[in-house]
């Protein structure tokens, strides 16, 4: 050890290394000043940078949340006018249900009433065939006549 007061002390440990512990704390003493000034700085510029990306996730998490409830919005409108639609389509089928259901009820009733008819013609051409049976008989069993009034007038 040297007898020296604050001088590095070398000494060699072998192999030729010299043990330099002594420039390495005289290094770091004149590096402190520096090294303190450089990470004061260094934590400013970080303390700086936290708060500027804070604020821009802030404002980028109120932009979605905003977008959100944009989306929310217009989905619920969009939701809104199908249902409207929806119910307008649902009255137009219940209306057409009534009118078909009305249109059926009327084609029975035509239905039966042509089957009536059908029955009241079937009929008269039954009675009409039997009138004509009967004034064929009569005309077979009456003596022939002549047609001139005039000559039935004078017999």
């Amino acid at each position: 050890m040297d007898a020296t007061p604050r001088r590095p002390m070398s000494r060699e440990v072998g192999y030729g290394i010299e043990d330099v512990w002594d420039d390495m704390v005289r290094d770091m003493e004149e590096r402190a000043p520096t090294t303190i000034e450089g990470l004061s700085q260094r934590v400013t510029e970080l303390s700086t940078t936290l708060a500027r990306d804070t604020h821009e996730i802030y404002a980028r998490l109120e932009d979605a949340q905003d977008n959100q409830a944009l989306q929310r919005a217009q989905a619920m409108d969009c939701n809104r006018a199908v249902h409207a639609k929806l119910l307008a389509y649902r009255a137009q089928v219940q209306t057409h249900e009534t009118q078909i259901q009305t249109q059926d009820a009327h084609i029975g009733s035509l239905e039966t009433l042509v089957a009536t008819l059908v029955a009241q013609t079937s009929s008269l051409q039954t009675q009409l065939t039997a009138a004509l049976g009967h004034i064929q008989t009569l005309e077979a069993r009456e003596p022939a006549r002549t047609d001139d009034p005039k000559d039935a007038g004078s017999s």
